[in-house]
């Protein structure tokens, strides 16, 4: 029966012939790798991101595997013995919850627990069109170009309901109301299929009203 740990020296084993019994945990020669952080923490459903781990002895990265279903990974070029770059996918039937990461590398096959959570498709903004007007515009027209748009969803100006139109799960409009000059925060919030009376809110994008760059004063005589 063998313990766990590290094998820091030199070390043996002498009786042959029959197997060596590891009953838990993991052997190391030299210092066990690891993984110590990532640059994302969250994916959708559907969705396929690329992403960055970070830890000590990864060199020789070959796979990636996951503690939940409907994950996979493929492990990009550019592997060194810090970093491992890999292309990260979720189906759309993934679990949802938190998920461990797991990387086979030369040295052994490190772990990060819950490393990941895997949530629902989002709705999210992708850019505006116009992403900037001036403050005496009025009945602006505002577009809202995206992902994961639903027909109950309603485009929101720092907080407050837009009537919206719906086109496609891309693209939503407004009519935005006379704005004062400064940074707006547009979102799109819809309701949550899996939580009755709660709502999915989109990360804010930002809708610059700006002072008009010719003036007349006084504007009548």
């Amino acid at each position: 029966s063998v313990p766990a740990g590290d094998v820091l020296g030199t070390v043996t084993w002498g009786v042959k012939g029959i197997p060596y019994v590891l009953s838990s945990g993991v052997v190391s020669v030299l210092d066990a790798p690891t993984i110590s952080a990532h640059n994302i923490s969250e994916i959708q459903q559907g969705e396929t991101i690329n992403a960055i781990l970070s830890g000590s002895r990864l060199t020789g990265a070959q796979s990636v595997g996951f503690s939940s279903t409907g994950l996979s990974a493929i492990v990009q070029s550019g592997t060194t013995d810090t970093s491992v770059p890999i292309q990260l996918t979720a189906s759309k039937s993934a679990a949802i919850g938190a998920a461990n990461i797991e990387l086979q590398v030369v040295a052994g096959r490190p772990v990060l627990i819950g490393a990941l959570q895997v949530i629902q498709p989002q709705p999210t903004v992708l850019s505006l069109s116009p992403s900037s007007l001036y403050f005496t515009s009025t009945g602006a027209t505002l577009a809202v170009i995206g992902k994961n748009f639903v027909p109950e969803s309603v485009i929101r100006l720092d907080g407050a309901d837009l009537t919206t139109t719906y086109t496609s799960a891309s693209n939503l409009s407004t009519t935005l109301p006379v704005q004062t000059a400064g940074n707006k925060s547009i979102t799109v919030k819809q309701p949550d299929p899996l939580l009755a009376g709660n709502f999915l809110i989109s990360k804010p994008a930002l809708l610059s009203v700006t002072l008009p760059s010719l003036s007349v004063s006084p504007v009548s005589t």
